[in-house]
């Protein structure tokens, strides 16, 4: 089904993925809806797998029987073959190249956090964090199990930015 909502609307994570009232009952530790990868949904994981698909056309799934948390997701994307990437503000290739991004924040809350980079350069509109006429990386990430849009001060040094394509 989700799959098939992408071909509709592709900018945003999947119905029924997205939608707070899917699956029809309260998920628990015991009760957990996973999309096609195997990833729970509404999790920065499950939301990056789907931005990978969609960026790449690639599908990768978790290792049976283990876990993979936001924290975990460095050794998950090189056993992929992905490999970290030195990201700053006077890098031209993310601008020539139009290449992307996720950065993996480990230490970040219970589960650590995943970024996907959507573009970065001098902001003085987004002050959500106060960090006003500052250079800092505009990301789309799900947080509170919502798609949401985030600033991302470049000079974050907890966020390993790892280069997907």
């Amino acid at each position: 089904m989700a799959a098939m909502s992408i071909l509709h609307n592709s900018e945003h994570y999947p119905w029924p993925y997205c939608d707070p009232q899917f699956p029809g009952f309260e998920e628990d530790d015991d009760a957990l809806v996973a999309d096609v990868a195997e990833f729970v949904i509404r999790r920065s994981p499950s939301y990056m797998i789907w931005k990978i698909w969609q960026t790449t056309g690639k599908i990768l799934h978790k290792r049976k029987g283990r876990h993979c948390h936001a924290k975990r997701w460095c050794a998950f994307l090189e056993s992929y073959g992905f490999q970290e990437a030195d990201i700053q503000q006077n890098d031209p290739r993310l601008h020539s190249l139009n290449s992307h991004y996720i950065g993996v924040s480990p230490d970040e809350g219970e589960f650590g956090q995943l970024y996907w980079l959507e573009g970065y350069g001098w902001q003085d509109d987004f002050v959500a964090n106060g960090l006003k006429n500052h250079w800092g990386y505009v990301c789309s990430t799900y947080r509170n199990f919502r798609e949401v849009r985030e600033w991302v001060d470049i000079d974050r040094k907890d966020i390993i930015w790892y280069k997907i394509c």
